[in-house]
């Protein structure tokens, strides 16, 4: 009984430490922006994306041009935005993609000092020129 008492224990404690080590640390991020053209008019509707232009987390900017986004980062001390007018269906709408990239994060409030990072920021404005 002691023997299986202590195999059991010890399975236990070996499942607590193997578990203990899954998971990755996270941030908390805003990220925030806005999009013209080259007159200066704010552009409606552009797909604004985050670290990767097909399969980031994106969001559309506003009739002010404005774009907003929250959501975690995993601590990661810069952001790619991806700019791209999806109005249309084969080509896009009238305005040529862009980017910019590695921009630089913020930490706006410390973590737990264990795996919550804290909060970041990052900030963007991009003019979109016309297709040529």
């Amino acid at each position: 009984m002691k023997k299986f008492l202590l195999m059991l224990l010890s399975l236990l404690g070996f499942s607590f430490v193997v578990t203990s080590c899954y998971g990755a640390p996270y941030a908390e991020l805003s990220a925030e922006g806005r999009v013209t053209d080259e007159t200066g008019k704010p552009l409606q509707g552009i797909k604004v994306s985050l670290n990767h232009r097909e399969y980031g987390p994106y969001v559309f900017t506003d009739s002010e041009g404005r774009f907003e986004f929250r959501g975690e980062n995993g601590g990661s001390n810069s952001v790619d935005f991806f700019y791209e007018d999806t109005d249309g269906i084969l080509n896009g709408g009238e305005f040529a993609p862009d980017s910019t990239m590695n921009v630089k994060t913020v930490q706006t409030e410390d973590g737990d000092g264990r795996w919550d990072l804290g909060k970041f920021e990052a900030k963007d404005s991009k003019i979109l020129k016309k297709k040529q």
